[in-house]
């Protein structure tokens, strides 16, 4: 192939390259199902005593185009119950679900607690309580 082949290819390689850049292209919105998001993910609630029960709530926002089913509600302890305010997220609106820790006799000092909320996307949030344990008795 001769340099002046090589140099003509280029050329019309460039034009038409060119020729594209200034028109428009149709881009169509990204759709995005049901994506669930928590304002916060760890809730401290402070100073609490061995014995008590406490409750931290998390609010989670659908922010997707479809409706989102939370499937699971799981902690990794005994001593924390969950449950959600309801269990059919719409998009756009947001859901409470309610941890509450019942801290057992005989703990104290720094606790963390986890939380999973499973849904019908697969997507799965873990979520944190913690607390400063006391003693019963403010030993």
């Amino acid at each position: 192939m001769g340099v002046k082949t090589l140099v003509s290819i280029l050329l019309v390689a460039s034009s038409v390259a060119c020729s594209k850049v200034g028109k428009k292209v149709d881009l169509k919105p990204l759709s995005v199902e049901g994506v669930i998001v928590c304002d916060t993910t760890c809730v401290h609630i402070g100073k609490v005593v061995a014995g008590g029960r406490y409750k931290a709530d998390f609010h989670l926002r659908n922010r997707g185009t479809s409706t989102i089913e939370i499937v699971g509600l799981e902690s990794d302890c005994d001593c924390m119950g969950v449950e959600s305010e309801s269990s059919i997220v719409e998009p756009g609106t947001t859901d409470v679900v309610r941890a509450t820790y019942r801290v057992p006799e005989g703990v104290e000092g720094m606790q963390y607690r986890l939380v999973t909320v499973k849904t019908d996307r697969h997507q799965e949030m873990k979520l944190c309580v913690s607390a400063e344990v006391s003693p019963a008795g403010g030993k």
